[in-house]
């Protein structure tokens, strides 16, 4: 097992500039967004961050001369205050085949994708032995 998480690890660690490139800028596109109010809602996590509030920035973003919006979540603390207000502009990834659908462009987006990836890699290699 531990054997297992070392590779995936190593994988991560290695590859994650690469599949960055590959997925994120293969797959998604870069556009600028601008909030144009703050979303939000009760977490419904289980456990100790379940029922605070958390914001989520509605983003008004375009493509090809439409306009798109989208609610945006990203990574905070419980209870804490929107890093984003009305009028902020910041990058966004979009989906081309499907507009309507964004996330933010952060170090988060990149980590989650790379984490995922790196743990098929890593249970490929484990299955091959």
């Amino acid at each position: 097992m531990g054997n297992l998480v070392g590779y995936g690890i190593l994988a991560l660690v290695v590859l994650a500039p690469l599949l960055r490139r590959l997925y994120i800028e293969a797959f998604w596109t870069h556009a600028e967004g601008r909030v144009i109010r703050l979303g939000g809602g009760m977490s419904t996590n289980p456990g100790p961050g379940g029922g605070t509030w958390v914001w989520a920035p509605v983003v008004e973003y375009r493509v090809d001369g439409k306009s798109f919006s989208a609610q945006l979540s990203y990574w905070q603390s419980f209870n804490a205050r929107s890093k984003y207000k009305g009028g902020d502009k910041f990058t966004i990834l979009y989906n081309p085949h499907r507009p309507s659908r964004a996330i933010a462009d952060s170090w988060l987006t990149y980590i989650v994708f790379s984490i995922i990836i790196g743990g098929v890699i890593a249970t490929r290699l484990q299955s091959t032995r």
